[in-house]
């Protein structure tokens, strides 16, 4: 029972669009380009392709910024005390 269950309960949306502004607070932290990476590949659902277009990069370098952006992402959750 989708209604009854816990992960769509108030509590649990609410907490969801919190660690989203965290998120995303902590995204418009970084540089270029990991932040336009990180936006347009979680935010937008671009494909590797597709930013790889737009931020002018081959491909291998996109996969290598948006895991070293998701790497300092995590560090900098993990310094305001969050663990993802």
């Amino acid at each position: 029972d989708i209604v009854g269950s816990e992960e769509m309960s108030p509590e649990y949306l609410l907490l969801q669009d919190e660690f989203l502004d965290i998120f995303k607070s902590t995204i418009k932290n970084l540089k270029y380009p990991y932040k336009d990476a990180l936006y347009l590949r979680y935010f937008n659902n671009f494909s590797i392709e597709d930013i790889a277009q737009i931020l002018e990069k081959n491909l291998d370098n996109v996969r290598k910024i948006i895991s070293r952006a998701r790497l300092m992402l995590k560090e900098q959750l993990a310094k305001e005390g969050y663990y993802v």
